[in-house]
């Protein structure tokens, strides 16, 4: 019986184990521990946060990179998560804002992984106080490479950023002041720092209205970058003097992370002022910037119109009103002892003013302004300064201005006359070879550097056809003493270059042609007087006698023989009929003469 009741016993004990045991694993199940790794926002809670923006909202995986979360409703001990990846070390800095670190390796792509954001406060039901930012994170991840085969770089060779000034709209602070703060940095490296990220530290003074978070991407060697920031003085502080603190994150090609911090400035800290005096704001105006400007056509010569076409840009984020543009043709006439500038005279606007006017031009608005030129007919070639003058107010009706400079490039072009020095006898005879000398007048009126005239032909072999001839002046030439000798029938092309070096020294060449015209064989020239047959001479004019034939021709007019027009004389006695026109018409004979035999001559009757 005893045994019995101790079986009863141990039976119970042991099921009452059982029930303990499987009670707690329940509880284990149903209580699971505080980690946010997978799990997504739901949203809802009395005390849940706002994601405004995650900066830098894109990393590369190759190093850790810090972002900045801006918002608002964060607690003290919240908590970053990345849907998919889960959470990473999270700072609570202010209700603000939290910074975090994306640790290197998180999985990306090389075009981009995206990921929710989401931001839990630390309650009893987490799912409901936190927020979450759709697609707020993108990782760029990029493929493994092999080990470079050469040395790494020297330090030499990376980039470096420095803080290269600061201005402040205060000297000295008190607490919870408000002050503006401006800072420029600068590339100063060998190689090109990239995505620069500059954060002002939150501390003794905070940073207002951005978080303190700018990024300003790539910048090469020498590139400078600005940043604007409102900042705070802390209530709490109890300090001396407050401190900027800025740090400055960027990577080198290869993917290397580098970080600088900086501490900018220090302001002695006012505590005593119960009626603080009022500091001015740190002073910043528009911005206009030339960013080009071209010419149509593209090579100004002198006497010549063009239109000048100008892009114009305000790079601030102040409007600019009342903008008057001014193209001015004598920058240097402002200066009592400098005198006319080159461009004076030499350019002038055409059909309308140098002046353009603008109402207003918007942050980061550009506008195209278009002049229509001339160029003196007198100019030389040079590089003639223009400068563009601009004016405008800002929002508070200060009046500013500023000048663009620029020039224009004027290039002479040569004025010959090229001609054959004796014109050629044609038609030429292909194979004979004939005196074919070409001349090139210099007819402008400034002074021309020739180096060579060359003579060249497409159908006709040129000899002594190359020259060097030297400077000409106004009205003087060079002579290129060329021999040609036809090869083809028809119609020559003689090419003329004339090679010279321009206003800016360069080698240019002037091309003109001129035409001969060749014949397979010599063409047969009528004589306009030739000798009559049988013996006759040709009939003309008086001036084509020899002085025989005056000598005849007096004595047959003093005997009344016979007298004739346009017949040949026969040495023989009689009068010839071949005259130049074949027969022609002849005088009459004297009384007792014999009668025209019809074919142009006359006979002499016997005595």
């Amino acid at each position: 019986m005893q045994r019995k009741s101790r079986l009863a016993s141990l039976i119970v004990i042991c099921l009452a184990g059982c029930l303990l045991a499987i009670g707690m694993t329940a509880m284990s199940f149903a209580s699971p521990p505080k980690s946010y790794a997978a799990t997504s926002c739901v949203g809802g809670g009395g005390s849940a946060p706002t994601i405004n923006s995650v900066v830098p909202s894109t990393v590369n995986n190759n190093a850790n990179t810090v972002v900045t979360i801006i918002g608002s409703g964060f607690i003290n001990g919240a908590s970053v998560v990345l849907e998919g990846f889960g959470a990473i070390p999270t700072t609570w800095d202010s209700a603000t804002q939290l910074t975090a670190t994306i640790p290197a390796g998180i999985p990306g792509k090389p075009g981009g992984k995206t990921y929710n954001v989401d931001v839990f406060n630390p309650t009893a039901t987490p799912k409901q106080d936190c927020d979450v930012i759709g697609s707020g994170l993108t990782v760029i991840g990029s493929a493994p490479t092999a080990a470079p085969a050469t040395a790494a770089p020297t330090t030499f060779m990376r980039p470096q950023m420095v803080v290269a000034s600061y201005t402040a709209s205060v000297t000295h602070v008190s607490p919870s002041q408000n002050f503006d703060f401006s800072v420029t940095l600068q590339s100063v490296g060998q190689t090109t720092a990239r995505n620069v990220t500059a954060t002002f530290v939150t501390g003794d003074l905070i940073p207002r209205d951005n978080g303190g978070v700018h990024y300003a991407g790539d910048l090469d060697p020498g590139a400078t970058v600005g940043f604007q920031q409102p900042m705070r003085v802390s209530g709490q502080v109890n300090k001396a003097e407050a401190v900027i603190r800025l740090i400055v994150a960027y990577n080198d090609s290869a993917g290397k992370a580098y970080t600088d911090t900086f501490d900018v400035a220090a302001f002695p800290l006012y505590y005593a002022a119960a009626t603080p005096t009022p500091m001015p704001t740190l002073a910043v105006h528009p911005q206009i910037m030339l960013t080009g400007y071209q010419t149509t056509p593209a090579t100004l010569n002198p006497g010549s119109s063009f239109q000048l076409d100008m892009d114009i840009i305000n790079v601030s984020g102040e409007l600019a009103r009342q903008v008057v543009f001014n193209l001015n043709m004598n920058p240097s006439s402002g200066s009592a002892s400098s005198g006319a500038s080159a461009s004076s005279g030499v350019i002038a606007p055409l059909n309308s003013s140098a002046t353009r006017y603008l109402d207003q031009l918007a942050p980061g608005q550009s506008t195209h302004l278009t002049f229509n030129m001339m160029v003196s007919g007198s100019a030389s070639g040079q590089l003639v300064p223009v400068s563009l003058d601009v004016s405008y107010m800002d929002s508070g009706n200060t009046q500013h201005s500023q000048s663009e400079s620029l020039s224009l490039r004027i290039e002479t072009v040569p004025f010959l006359y090229v001609h054959f020095l004796t014109p050629p006898t044609q038609p030429l005879v292909i194979g004979e070879t004939v005196d074919l000398a070409v001349e090139a007048i210099n007819i402008g009126q400034n002074k021309l550097n020739v180096s060579t005239i060359e003579v060249t032909s497409d159908t006709m072999t040129i000899g002594n056809g190359l020259l060097y001839i030297g400077p000409l002046d106004a009205g003087t030439s060079g002579v290129v003493p060329a021999q040609a000798r036809p090869e083809l029938p028809g119609l020559a092309t003689v090419i003329v270059t004339v090679h010279y070096l321009d206003d800016y020294q360069q080698e240019k060449t002037f091309s003109q042609n001129l035409t001969v015209e060749v014949a397979d064989t010599p063409t047969a020239t009528p004589e306009a007087n030739q000798q009559g047959t049988g013996g006759g001479f040709a009939g003309g004019s008086n001036s084509d006698l020899t002085f025989v034939d005056r000598v005849v021709r007096a004595l047959l007019g003093f005997f009344g023989v016979a007298t004739r027009t346009g017949g040949g004389l026969n040495r023989g006695g009689n009068f010839g009929g071949n005259n130049n026109l074949g027969g022609g018409s002849q005088g009459a004979a004297t009384p007792g003469s014999a009668p025209n035999n019809g074919d142009g001559n006359f006979v002499v009757p016997a005595p």
